[in-house]
């Protein structure tokens, strides 16, 4: 029943994080919501917290700190894409929000990830004019590089 879904693939958690409810999405997830879950859309309630759709605001749209934080406390998934390929990632760049950048590539977000029309991360900063998340995005591609070339030297 925690998992049950509306006509339009939406979960009691996606809702709860779509009406900005911390409390709500906390007792879900406490009793067993799969954060993981998406809507008809393949928004998953991560995504939501991070977006803003035309209807429904969600806790990367919404730019909910809090709501993100709870949501990978209990295994959302950071790579998840969305119809439109889009992960959690594109939308918190999108949004240039820094500090929810930073949790979810501290929670395993592939950096490069491309939606369905190739598009990365670093593009939508540099094609949303957003400054503070393209420099984000080229150190953190920049910082993988440096390792993967580490790495690549030691075993050679």
């Amino acid at each position: 029943m925690i998992n049950k879904r509306t006509p339009r693939e939406q979960t009691p958690l996606f809702l709860a994080v779509s009406r900005d409810k911390l409390s709500c999405a906390r007792h879900l997830l406490e009793n067993g919501a799969d954060p993981d879950l998406a809507n008809k859309d393949r928004e998953t309630p991560l995504f939501k917290a991070q977006a803003v759709s035309f209807f429904a605001v969600t806790a990367c749209e919404q730019e909910n700190v809090k709501m993100v934080e709870l949501i990978l406390k209990f295994g959302g998934g950071v790579n998840k894409i969305c119809i439109q390929g889009w992960t959690a990632l594109h939308e918190a760049v999108c949004r240039n929000n820094l500090q929810i950048c930073e949790m979810l590539v501290e929670a395993g977000a592939k950096v490069g990830t491309p939606n369905m029309y190739g598009i990365t991360p670093l593009f939508v900063a540099a094609q949303c004019g957003r400054v503070e998340a393209l420099h984000f995005q080229l150190k953190v591609q920049s910082a993988s590089f440096f390792s993967f070339c580490r790495l690549f030297w030691h075993i050679s």
